[in-house]
Parts: C-alpha cells; sequence; structure tokens
C-alpha cells in the first residue's frame, strides 16, 4: 500500500512539515502562551501520545481510502479534504491534561557555556588565546 505522502500527492519532507505544524498548533491551543507552547512541543511523552493518536487517524484514512486510492474521480484535493477529517478529532478533542501540566512544570536545565579556543588563525594572523563566555 502506498504511503500517506504518496496517496496525498506530496513528497515525504512535505508532510512531515505538515505534520509538525499540526503539532505545533494543536500544543499553542493546549497551552496559555509561547514558552508553555515551546516546553509543550518538547516534551517527548506528549510528542509519542500526539503521534499515536495521529497514527490511529491514518490508519481510519488508509482504510477509507482503500477502495479509492486508484479512482480516477478521487482528486487530490479530496485525500487531502479526507485526511484532515480524520485526524481534526485529534485537534479538537484531545487534550491530556496531566501529560500537559507535566510539560508545563519541567524546568529547562540551563547550564554555562564555557569555550576555549587557545590558539586562532585568522587569514593567516595568529591571534593569542580568547576565552569566550556564552550565556
Amino acid at each position: 500500500m502506498n504511503t500517506i505522502n504518496e496517496i496525498l500527492g506530496i513528497t515525504a519532507e512535505q508532510f512531515e512539515l505538515d505534520r509538525f505544524n499540526a503539532y505545533w498548533k494543536w500544543c499553542e491551543k493546549l497551552t496559555a502562551n509561547n514558552w508553555d507552547a515551546q516546553k509543550v512541543v518538547a516534551y517527548p511523552p506528549l510528542s509519542r501520545y500526539y503521534n499515536a493518536e495521529i497514527a490511529k487517524c491514518e490508519a481510519e484514512f488508509r482504510e477509507r481510502m482503500k477502495n479509492y486510492q486508484d479512482s480516477k474521480t478521487v482528486t487530490v484535493m479530496d485525500r487531502k479534504r479526507l485526511y484532515e477529517r480524520c485526524t481534526e478529532i485529534v485537534h479538537q478533542t484531545c487534550r491530556p491534561i496531566p501529560l500537559i501540566n507535566e510539560a508545563i512544570r519541567s524546568q529547562t536545565v540551563s547550564k554555562d557555556l564555557n569555550m576555549s579556543v587557545f590558539c586562532v588563525a585568522v587569514r593567516g594572523v595568529k591571534l593569542d588565546s580568547i576565552i569566550l563566555r556564552l550565556n
């Protein structure tokens, strides 16, 4: 059976980009501000939950498309609309509150980044040691 991106008539890269954008928008709807949305997007258990739910929707999409995959009357736009309808249930109803709260409470680990460069050559000119401290 064809992959979903082939059924939708797009490249694998475009499909992954569209899927990530949908995930990002879903995370934004679950949170109150961009800082929390970034935490939620980067939280692996929530990402796994989302991917599992989307996989269920994609299985339903495949099942519905099975008989119409080679049909000349079903256009690419029809396929995309059906895919959106199959996946919109996740975006409208799935709100794993415990995972969201855990993602928002999680603190990012901030470490000082110390870089030492002992000798640097710039267009043939040798400079003494440079110490960079990035915060």
